[in-house]
């Protein structure tokens, strides 16, 4: 059942483990549009394509302490449980996320939150996160 609250419930996803400046402007940018939740890849699946600097429960932590975000979950695809507890009215992808990824998770949102809009943000910084790994 769609969610009937004037403020929108919105959601990112993604790994957050070295947060930067872009993060921060993705973050304030998102949290103009309502309540601000964000997904955090578990450790696990993170490390199948990535070093991981942070783990899952400080990366979680570390986006907390921005003072954007309402709540974090440590979730993935195929669960995405947090829907559970916070359905999605708006989903906002970083414009660098991986459009596969994004069809995947598309399609199960649609299927569940038929009225969830996607949107993908701009970019806020000129540099990645994963430019910041490599020096570190």
């Amino acid at each position: 059942m769609e969610s009937n609250n004037q403020t929108k419930n919105v959601f990112l996803w993604g790994a957050f483990d070295i947060l930067h400046d872009g993060h921060f402007k993705l973050f304030q940018e998102a949290s103009k549009i309502g309540n601000l939740y964000v997904i955090v890849l578990p450790d696990k699946k993170m490390s199948e394509s990535k070093r991981i600097i942070h783990d899952e429960n400080e990366r979680r932590e570390n986006l907390l302490k921005t003072g954007y975000i309402r709540s974090a979950f440590v979730d993935a695809l195929p669960d995405l449980k947090c829907f559970d507890l916070v359905p999605p009215d708006i989903f906002c992808f970083g414009y660098d996320q991986d459009v596969q990824w994004q069809e995947k998770i598309k399609s199960h949102i649609s299927n569940k939150f038929p009225w969830c809009k996607f949107i993908i943000m701009g970019k806020y910084a000129d540099i990645h996160s994963s430019d910041l790994r490599e020096i570190m």
